[in-house]
């Protein structure tokens, strides 16, 4: 059984995961978990299957490649079609809400929606903290250096 959610109101609603070097991006350490489907590294990291079930791409100005989950809860970004960044938000998106989900994270499994204290739980305490910047979705924003890559969770 899932970990429970907290509610959206008072807990982060969004994931986000950065490989630190684009050109060795390394494996994606996600797993996000929606009823009746795992995204695993190996399928995030797929750039041609995710366009073959249906994800919508969007090209950047840059060598960039957004791909869209067609729920529109994750996407992915892709340089040179290698995976460097997973954005997971829970927060509603066009008048939806999100499915109850969970993320695991080198292996250790957490809902989003999820509170401060679950997240320090699964990943220790946050590299650094601050509020977001002015105009921004969100209030505050935790920032997770792990490994090779880097971890940020906003708080709405």
């Amino acid at each position: 059984m899932p970990p429970r959610a907290e509610p959206a109101t008072q807990a982060y609603t969004k994931l986000s995961w950065f490989a630190t070097d684009w050109s060795n991006p390394g494996c994606c350490p996600l797993c996000i978990h929606l009823p009746g489907q795992d995204l695993d590294p190996d399928i995030l990291g797929d750039y041609e299957r995710l366009v073959s079930i249906g994800w919508k791409r969007f090209d950047a100005a840059s060598d960039d490649t957004e791909l869209e989950s067609a729920d529109g809860f994750v996407r992915c970004w892709f340089h040179e079609k290698r995976l460097h960044h997973v954005e997971v938000n829970v927060v509603a998106l066009r008048g939806r809400v999100a499915p109850p989900l969970s993320i695991t994270i080198f292996g250790k499994t957490g809902p989003l929606p999820a509170s401060e204290a679950t997240i320090v739980e699964i990943l220790g305490p946050p590299s650094g903290k601050k509020a977001a910047a002015k105009g921004t979705l969100g209030s505050w924003v935790g920032r997770w250096d792990v490994a090779y890559c880097q971890l940020l969770i906003r708080r709405r």
